[in-house]
């Protein structure tokens, strides 16, 4: 599955990375999660519209706080 990354939110708009790499920016009404943050993990729907991948979220942000913690303990 391709997942949108939400990189940034300004004001009304999500500003997400594309599967390919790029940047788009949507409305925040394009979310059927209204509490959208960043880095969340999500998948656009066949309507246009977004939604927050909870469970996917929750990987990566689990993965990157691993990664921290081992780069960090090097030190």
């Amino acid at each position: 599955m391709c997942y949108w990354i939400v990189d940034r939110l300004e004001g009304e708009l999500v500003v997400l990375e594309t599967p390919q790499g790029g940047f788009v920016s949507v409305s925040k009404a394009s979310f059927q999660d209204v509490s959208v943050q960043e880095g969340d993990a999500c998948r656009k729907n066949a309507d246009g519209s977004f939604s927050v991948l909870t469970d996917e979220t929750e990987k990566r942000r689990k993965k990157l706080a691993a990664l921290q913690k081992k780069i960090f303990e090097k030190r």
